[in-house]
């Protein structure tokens, strides 16, 4: 996956993939910020932005953030309509 960000770094699905990494692994902190650098690279992808607040969600949770976890779950329902 980091390979395949180097030969591509503007590649918001790769960082998505990524974070999806880190938060399997348990990498929570990790997670959160590359799904934020996934969403900064977002061109007009509105699935992708509310996947990666949903995996911010699952990260802040993680983390004990329940406040930053509803925070992040009511974005994407923004964002999703």
């Amino acid at each position: 996956m980091e390979r395949a960000i180097r030969l591509a770094p503007r590649n918001a699905r790769l960082w998505q993939e990524l974070a999806r990494v880190r938060l399997q692994q348990g990498e929570f902190g990790q997670a959160e910020q590359v799904a934020l650098r996934s969403n900064s690279l977002n061109r007009g992808d509105a699935s992708l932005r509310v996947e990666n607040w949903q995996i911010i969600a699952q990260s802040r949770e993680a983390r004990g953030d329940v406040a930053g976890a509803s925070s992040a779950r009511e974005l994407a329902k923004r964002i999703g309509y």
